[in-house]
């Protein structure tokens, strides 16, 4: 831990003596499994009875502690396979890794340099920001959490904004925060709420998760996968399946008529509509439209039928919206966030392809919609067995790696076109075209350009639009991202 260098009497500047100042080492952490230097300022794991601190790319391959028995669920029942069960003898609980971040010294802070040590008059552990973070960007999600029980073993999570602007997985996500962000909580009045660690000593955090899991296998999670809410986290619901974390009762407001909208009643969102505040104006996705809103938008022109529910369901300003409800699920009380209806036509589905797609429909609506999207750029993947349809020269050298490049052909629609005009479907599917997929197992690219065009995804990611470039390779979207994805490591549904 970063400790505080005491500096004895008066600093002189500019001639004037100066009050004392405390400087404090900054921290330096490094990566127990593959050594990589200088983790302190990004994401990493931290096992707090080993002392030992992991990269996040070490963690997601399954190198944790060597005390550690896995992701979420699957932990505990990987551990009492391996240590049957006796009464008259004690043993240690399986670790959990929780996760961590330091933020970098303010840009006013005084830093020297101190026997090789950075030193800074900024203490570091108000800059410790521990517990939830978002698996799509990473960012610090303590107050605001959405938990997947089915991505990663349950372990897997987003942040409130890639939820509203759909960068999360499919599955129903349940909303929680950590109990000193919760709304009510009375704080310090110099508490920074960006910032915050779990308030539980660590080793009651473990027995308490290996107890519940004993009632409930779903609420053990040895990263706590906590998740984040919509519009308003207005409630406490109840406690929620993680030691130090409580469901949140969710309450979004219609953006038409202002009135509340009952978490059971659907609702129309759209993660691309603008969203600004004074403290993020570029923000989107926090727009939400109640039911009996948007069909009075049809009924006095606003919104053509055609861009409506049984369309393309087009928000006001254009955008392409979904259409989610909340449920109760009695296992933990909590109320799940669910998809009902998903983009029409899906992630890879552009405003271009949208226009030409109309555009066909006006010039010739009995004939079948066009056969394919604009198909521009190149795909690019690791070299395994050669693909017959590539030219000799598409072979690229990225250090001990290579990598095939292949010109995207409109060969995803070629098919489904023909099969969509014959159900007389003027408009693309729910979520687009291709294959649903689910991963057997997890995929983590290599970093830089060894990795660049691939997709990540979680063991049990439902990965959609799934397109097949060769026998080893297809494109696919997961997390609202699309990107290639190995066959080997999928299954169709």
């Amino acid at each position: 831990m970063p400790r505080s260098i005491p500096q004895d009497g008066p600093v002189e500047i500019d001639g004037k003596s100066a009050p004392v100042t405390t400087q404090f080492e900054e921290p330096l952490v490094d990566c127990y499994r593959c050594g990589r230097n200088g983790i302190q300022y990004e994401v990493y794991k931290h096992c707090d009875p080993c002392a030992v601190d992991l990269c996040m790319r070490c963690y997601r391959i399954g190198r944790g502690c060597n005390h550690w028995f896995g992701f979420g669920f699957a932990a505990q029942a990987k551990f009492d396979a391996s240590h049957p069960r006796r009464v008259s003898r004690s043993m240690e609980l399986p670790h959990l890794l929780v996760g961590r971040q330091y933020r970098k010294p303010p840009q006013k802070a005084v830093q020297t340099t101190s026997q090789g040590h950075l030193t800074t008059d900024s203490d570091p552990t108000s800059r410790l920001q521990e517990g939830q973070f978002c698996d799509h960007c990473g960012a610090f999600a303590n107050a605001c959490y959405w938990s997947c029980d089915y991505c990663n073993d349950g372990e897997w999570g987003f942040c409130n904004d890639c939820v509203n602007t759909h960068h999360c997985c499919s599955h129903p996500l349940l909303p929680i925060a950590h109990k000193l962000f919760t709304p009510g909580c009375v704080l310090p009045r110099s508490y920074d709420p960006h910032v915050g660690a779990l308030n539980s000593n660590l080793s009651e955090l473990h027995a308490t998760s290996a107890q519940r899991s004993a009632v409930n296998p779903r609420s053990f999670s040895p990263a706590h996968s906590a998740p984040s809410s919509a519009t308003s986290a207005t409630d406490v619901a109840s406690a929620g399946p993680f030691p130090d974390f409580v469901n949140l009762s969710i309450t979004t407001n219609c953006d038409i008529c202002a009135v509340p909208i009952p978490p059971s009643d659907s609702r129309y969102h759209c993660p691309s509509h603008p969203s600004p505040t004074k403290a993020a104006p570029t923000r989107t996705g926090d727009y939400d439209i109640c039911t009996g809103c948007y069909h009075n938008l049809i009924k006095i022109g606003r919104i053509t039928r055609d861009a409506g529910p049984a369309g393309w369901r087009k928000c006001p300003e254009g955008h392409r919206m979904i259409v989610t409800v909340f449920k109760a699920d009695g296992a933990d009380a909590g109320q799940r966030r669910v998809v009902l209806n998903d983009l029409v036509g899906g992630v890879k589905m552009s405003d271009q392809d949208i226009a030409l797609w109309q555009q066909n429909l006006d010039s010739s609506p009995a004939s079948a919609p066009p056969s394919a999207f604009t198909t521009k750029g190149q795909w690019t993947w690791q070299d395994g067995t050669p693909d017959p349809a590539e030219s000799t020269d598409s072979l690229q050298q990225y250090g001990s790696g290579a990598r095939r490049t292949r010109s995207k052909k409109a060969n995803l629609l070629g098919n489904v076109s023909a099969e969509s005009s014959k159900k007389g479907n003027r408009f693309p599917p729910n979520g687009g075209f291709g294959k649903k997929c689910i991963a057997l197992w997890s995929y983590y690219p290599e970093e830089g350009d060894a990795g660049a065009g691939e997709l990540m995804f979680p063991k049990g990611a439902m990965v959609g639009e799934v397109e097949e470039i060769n026998e080893d390779w297809a494109e696919g979207v997961y997390m609202g991202e699309r990107g290639l994805v190995p066959m080997v490591r999928v299954r169709e549904l």
